[in-house]
């Protein structure tokens, strides 16, 4: 496996605790593919500290290049922690049958779902003739996945339509504006960021279920996965017990519900029937 791998044991950015309290071999927690080495540790080393609280167990970032990476790692168990979204999640679970779900990740405005939308630029209409679509990248669940299935409300489908992907929402969005594609598949959030620009809205999915932190129960016992489960709702409900709160905590600080593998259900059937081409399931 080709692959760009940064440990980080979070410990020693945040966490007081020593190795003596921690006599078992660390956790290894992949977090998203990190932007940088900095900026992913920064965003997760508050959550680090609290995976390390609940287990007693020193945790490490694995800081892989990409999504294949994260899921190859989890495939082969090397991974005992993982957070992803939707797709990789479904993704995960047809490769290793030991994924389990732990909790679901609120954002920033308490929701737990998310919708993805087809855009296009200066108008409310499709675009009379696709010249190319922009999409964010294979692994993200508003990319090729749920812009096939936008496509086929007009009949259209990516696989007569030129595209391109642009490796993230932001890029996806800026493509249309700037006139390098006739519409993109974004994340609906990321598309109204972008209004005031021109850029509209045309169709919108169905809600689809949010981030998850999984555990993998061939390196895990049940008793773990489901202590560590318990702690983390309990935490979500009590401020301060075992969350951290601090701004830089920008992706965990919102808090967790519980989470159900049937929640992805919907995400498996769309999969079914559109499949990613780039995908290697």
């Amino acid at each position: 496996m080709k692959t760009c791998l940064i440990v980080t044991t979070c410990f020693l950015v945040l966490c007081s605790h020593t190795t003596s309290l921690y006599a078992q071999e660390p956790l290894r927690f992949a977090p998203l593919v990190p932007m940088s080495k900095e900026y992913t540790t920064l965003q997760f080393a508050n959550f680090c500290v609290t995976l390390a609280k609940i287990t007693k167990r020193d945790v490490n970032l694995v800081l892989l290049e990409n999504y294949a990476d994260i899921l190859n790692a989890l495939a082969e168990n090397t991974l005992d922690l993982a957070y992803l979204g939707p797709l990789p999640y479904v993704i995960a679970t047809q490769r290793n049958p030991h994924i389990t779900p732990l909790v679901r990740f609120l954002d920033q405005t308490g929701e737990t779902e998310y919708t993805c939308a087809l855009v296009a630029f200066g108008s409310s209409e499709l675009p009379p003739d696709i010249t190319s679509v922009a999409l964010t990248q294979p692994y993200s669940t508003c990319g090729f996945l749920v812009t096939e299935s936008l496509l086929h409300h007009y009949d259209l489908s990516l696989e007569s339509t030129p595209y391109t992907y642009s490796g993230n929402h932001e890029h996806a969005a800026l493509a249309v504006i700037r006139g390098y594609a006739s519409v993109a598949g974004v994340k609906t959030s990321i598309a109204r960021e972008y209004a005031n620009l021109g850029l509209n809205i045309l169709l919108q999915s169905e809600p689809v279920p949010g981030f998850v932190l999984v555990g993998n129960s061939a390196t895990l016992s049940s008793a773990e996965l489901q202590h560590l489960r318990d702690e983390l709702l309990k935490g979500a409900q009590t401020p301060g017990a075992v969350f951290t709160k601090k701004p830089e905590d920008a992706i965990t600080k919102h808090g967790v519900i519980p989470v159900a593998d049937e929640d992805y259900d919907g995400i498996r059937q769309m999969l079914h029937d559109h499949p990613v081409p780039e995908l290697a399931l």
